[in-house]
């Protein structure tokens, strides 16, 4: 038996954390065969708003400490351990849209 594990993971570039439903949370899609190992999310003064190391279906919902976050753009860094054991690593920017 052969697995294949070449998914596409998918990264959103954007997301409307505004309760309506749909696009609600940035966090990462296609991961069915990773394991989260570490998932940051900074403000543009570089301050850690959101940080997740061990639910890969859990994201950020544009709040810190409870506070919705300013409209505007956030550094990102996320890291999945394939089934090879491998790392794959994310690094870039999200736009907050209210």
């Amino acid at each position: 038996i052969t697995v294949d594990d070449n998914i596409n993971t998918d990264v959103p570039n954007a997301f409307t954390p505004n309760g309506d439903g749909k696009n609600d949370v940035f966090k990462v899609e296609n991961t069915k065969y990773h394991k989260l190992t570490d998932f940051s999310v900074f403000n543009r003064w570089g301050q850690l708003v959101y940080h997740n190391t061990y639910n890969i279906n859990e994201g950020w919902d544009g709040t810190f400490n409870g506070v919705p976050q300013d409209m505007g753009v956030y550094n990102y860094i996320i890291i999945l351990s394939q089934p090879n054991g491998q790392l794959k690593q994310f690094k870039g920017t999200v736009a907050l849209i209210r």
